[in-house]
């Protein structure tokens, strides 16, 4: 379903989410996703993780924000897969330990 049959629907829409992922050769991996946890487990098992992942897991979520649509989400991916190393390390600073999306806070999701 895209945005626009969302808002003709009673279905609420999907939150968005943008985040960054360590992988065990110390490379980022930036992407956008609906449910991060189901993301992040599909990168770290499932044929459904992406190409750059499959080869680098175990991944681990360093990084992860909001997006009002999917469209805002896949701006935001590509303006910090624009980002120097240096910047996209100080972003990753600022996010909230993964640990507490595993512990499905409403707050951060």
């Amino acid at each position: 379903m895209n945005e626009a049959d969302q808002r003709m629907s009673n279905q609420p829409a999907p939150t968005w989410h943008v985040y960054i992922v360590c992988c065990k050769d110390n490379s980022y991996y930036t992407g956008i996703t609906t449910d991060l946890v189901r993301r992040m487990e599909e990168h770290n098992s499932a044929k459904k993780g992406a190409r750059y992942t499959r080869t680098r897991r175990p991944i681990e979520l360093v990084y992860f924000e909001k997006a009002a649509s999917r469209s805002i989400a896949t701006r935001r991916e590509q303006q910090i897969k624009k980002l120097p190393l240096t910047s996209k390390k100080q972003l990753i600073k600022t996010c909230p330990p993964a640990h507490c999306l595993f512990k499905k806070s409403p707050d951060l999701l």
